[in-house]
């Protein structure tokens, strides 16, 4: 547990090296991260070892089972075995690709405050650089996406979606960014979100309950199972308290954000809705996850008492909350993993 709690809290502990200079802090971080994803040693489940063995059978001229991802993944593996790199190596530069655009897109949004690169770290580049590689690389992407749209370059925004697809075909959700650009009115925004919740509530019980009859015991049991602990959970009562959480500072706190960060929050609070319903479309509510990651910092600022003529004492609690739930939200979940196929704990490297 110790190594990942080290790596979690990495970007707090390098702050002195960001404040001499923001350049090389964003590449020794990025570089610890990779390094740290690259040289674990049967950690991932199932995904570590597929990726293995499609990279293995390169060697004999064909890509196995790699002929099923997509074309630029391929062309990723591909290049990297010609050029010598053990499968190691190859972990190694895909974390990197999904890391170094996410740490350099959040250090140049957040501000003066670590929170940002501290909620990455445990959100997303965990099981982005050691489970789902190829939409690992994507959501790196979707970092630069989102900068693109908050620097107005609409153009560029979607070079860096079509890119994000060539690794992860769910990367084209990237493409509804531009879209989220304009700012909405209250009434619209709250019409879209209960229209969803709406569909979302008769879908849930739908689908957690007997498709004959809607029997109450059905649908209760079927809810225990897909709460229960471990990998395969598809509801976490924590996530609605934490989405629930994050409207209130995104409102009290980040009111004045720009509507792109606003309306991928909403996006991200109908994924995780649906969530409920199908886990693919947790995986989809990752594109629109990233706000929350340029969001939270923005919450911090605008706690700030030179922002509102509050007492500094509001900004460091809220600060603190956000640490102490981060860090026990990670923690709960290794914890789950452990005798899940993913193995997370303890923490392997190659060199035993």
């Amino acid at each position: 547990m110790a190594a990942y709690l080290l790596a979690f809290i990495a970007p707090l502990l390098l702050l002195p090296l960001r404040k001499k200079n923001s350049t090389a802090y964003v590449f020794i971080l990025a570089g610890l991260w990779s390094v740290f994803a690259g040289l674990r040693l049967d950690i991932g489940g199932k995904d570590y070892f597929t990726y293995r063995d499609a990279y293995a059978s390169i060697a004999s001229g064909s890509i196995g089972i790699g002929a099923r991802f997509e074309p630029l993944f391929q062309m990723l593996m591909q290049f990297s075995h010609g050029l010598g790199m053990p499968y190691h190596g190859f972990l190694l530069i895909v974390a990197l690709l999904g890391i170094l655009p996410a740490v350099y897109v959040v250090e140049r949004r957040s501000g003066d405050s670590p929170i940002g690169l501290y909620v990455y770290g445990i959100e997303f580049m965990l099981y982005g650089s050691f489970v789902i590689l190829r939409q690992g690389i994507a959501i790196g992407i979707a970092f630069l996406v989102i900068d693109a749209v908050l620097d107005r370059k609409s153009i560029k925004a979607l070079i860096f979606s079509v890119l994000a697809a060539g690794f992860h075909y769910s990367g084209f959700l990237l493409l509804l960014y531009p879209l989220l650009s304009k700012e909405l009115s209250p009434r619209l925004r709250n019409a879209v979100f209960a229209a969803a919740a709406a569909a979302g509530a008769v879908f849930l019980v739908v689908t957690l309950s007997s498709l004959s009859s809607l029997i109450w015991t059905s649908f209760t049991d079927r809810f225990i199972h897909y709460i229960a602990g471990g990998g395969g959970m598809r509801i976490n009562p924590l996530n609605f308290i934490e989405v629930i959480a994050l409207f209130y500072l995104m409102y009290r706190y980040a009111w004045d954000a720009a509507p792109v960060l606003k309306n991928a929050f909403l996006m991200l609070l109908i994924f995780t809705l649906y969530g409920t319903i199908e886990a693919i479309f947790v995986r989809f509510g990752s594109y629109f996850k990233v706000a929350v990651v340029l969001l939270l910092p923005l919450a911090v600022t605008g706690a700030a008492p030179e922002k509102q003529n509050r007492h500094r004492f509001e900004t460091n609690i809220l600060q603190l909350g956000i640490f102490c739930y981060y860090l026990a939200k990670i923690t709960r979940w290794l914890i789950l993993n452990l005798n899940d196929v993913a193995v997370f704990l303890p923490y392997r490297t190659i060199f035993g």
